[in-house]
């Protein structure tokens, strides 16, 4: 299911009906499942906008602003609050505390365009 929940919330289809339409499934049942697993939707969901977060900052040149718009949210001061909830820090500070390796970022159009598709 994450591949499923990150495709789906970069291509704005993320929501609990879509997912289980998308496993054939009820959403009540979809729900149910994920609570006898010891989870919720929201917390899945949660989970992996932080992961797409984290990979477009360590992986591109990209601003806060266009982490904004593939996650859906309303500006780049949500994404900061949502990282700072998320990881402790911002996401220019999570961003510096990078490794070497993780700083050769590539171009971000590539990585939206690659994200959106």
């Amino acid at each position: 299911m994450p591949n499923i929940l990150r495709t789906a919330l970069v291509t704005d289809h993320g929501s609990a009906d879509q997912i289980a339409a998308l496993l054939a499934m009820h959403s009540r049942t979809l729900h149910r499942r994920l609570a006898a697993s010891g989870t919720s939707f929201r917390e899945l969901v949660e989970e992996t906008r932080f992961a797409i977060a984290r990979q477009m900052l360590a992986d591109t040149d990209t601003d806060v602003s266009r982490v904004a718009s593939v996650l859906n949210c309303a500006d780049s001061s949500a994404v900061t609050r949502a990282f700072r909830r998320w990881s402790g820090t911002t996401p220019a500070a999570w961003r510096n505390e990078q490794s070497p390796l993780s700083r050769r970022r590539l171009p971000s159009h590539r990585w939206v365009r690659w994200l959106r598709h």
